[in-house]
């Protein structure tokens, strides 16, 4: 087998490719959107350089084809400075830009930190990308430009597991979001599902045979945790009218609502279904660190109707098996 001879990467300062970034850098970029927009998984197109914001301008203003958002790019040849953080949100905020890209040789760490701030705290909607600009050469070739993320926002991350598991983006940022509970859960034994779904709620067997499940689901502006079906919303109704029939003011009391001021307990969550559950204010597009408090509260309260209904359902069920033996 021939022996394939190899060359060297080498790094090149990029000032040596560009020597000034109004009069090199910025035209350059605005003619090669493409290479930016590939590693970021968008279709860049050019509506202005120099965009006026004001008594100011935006280095680039473009579009993404593929979602039609505005996106502010902000770039510079030196390290991160707090004057170009400032500029970028300032810009992309007069603009009304819902993609926000800074590109930069190096960032430091505390802008690193900052644009990962914004994206825990921002919805999906608002994308925060930071994105390093290099130039290499392979021996005596020429110099090539590289671009490599730095920071990268959660609906990048949710784009990434759509595409590759054929799956629609609601559904991949549902996935995303129910991950870490289903592993939490699997942790501690709850469960031995520890793969979470693209769909709307996660199911639970109670463990008793036709009692159906609990559930953890986030719809519209509702976080849920109920007993429904194990393949359907509704729950048998004979184990929810159970339920119901019981002491309700000692059930809220074990489960702790009295003492929880986000959560409302629904002893019918709708005439068809019949459900039993909890709720709080929530959306799946929620910033990812009030996305934490709502998985934190789902198992919790997953965890408290195991230990508060389990008992109970198990008594109706046993019951229900007395009654159609004796008829």
């Amino acid at each position: 087998m021939a022996t394939v001879e190899l060359g060297n990467l080498e790094s090149v300062p990029v000032k040596d490719v560009w020597e000034d970034e109004a009069r090199d850098f910025t035209p350059w970029l605005a003619k090669n959107l493409s290479s930016l927009g590939d590693v970021l998984d968008m279709k860049l197109e050019l509506v202005q350089t120099e965009a006026m914001t004001g008594a100011y301008y935006l280095d680039i203003l473009a579009e993404d084809a593929k979602s039609g958002a505005l996106v502010a790019i902000e770039n510079q040849l030196e390290w991160t400075n707090d004057g170009h953080l400032g500029q970028t949100l300032t810009y992309a905020g007069w603009l009304d830009a819902r993609i926000l890209i800074w590109v930069a040789p190096h960032f430091t760490q505390r802008h690193r930190a900052a644009l990962e701030w914004l994206n825990r705290w921002t919805p999906y909607e608002i994308e925060v990308y930071g994105v390093e600009v290099r130039a290499v050469k392979i021996d005596s070739s020429q110099p090539a430009p590289e671009f490599v993320p730095v920071v990268l926002p959660r609906a990048w991350f949710a784009r990434r597991i759509a595409k590759s598991q054929g799956i629609s983006m609601a559904g991949a940022k549902r996935k995303e979001f129910f991950q870490p509970l289903a592993d939490k859960l699997h942790k501690a034994k709850f469960t031995d599902q520890n793969t979470a779904y693209a769909a709307e709620y996660q199911s639970f067997p109670v463990g008793t045979p036709d009692a159906g499940a609990y559930h953890a689901s986030i719809e519209g502006t509702k976080a849920w945790v109920y007993i429904g079906g194990i393949n359907t919303w509704s729950a048998p109704r004979n184990v929810t009218d159970g339920l119901r029939a019981g002491n309700r003011a000692e059930v809220q009391k074990a489960l702790g609502i009295e003492s929880d001021s986000v959560t409302t307990m629904d002893w019918l969550t709708s005439k068809y279904t019949g459900n039993i559950g909890v709720w709080r204010d929530g959306s799946i597009d929620d910033s990812e660190e009030e996305l934490e408090e709502i998985r934190k509260w789902m198992f919790h309260y997953l965890l408290k109707f195991k230990k508060v209904f389990n008992r109970r359902i198990e008594a109706i069920i046993a019951q229900r098996g007395e009654t159609e033996e004796a008829d």
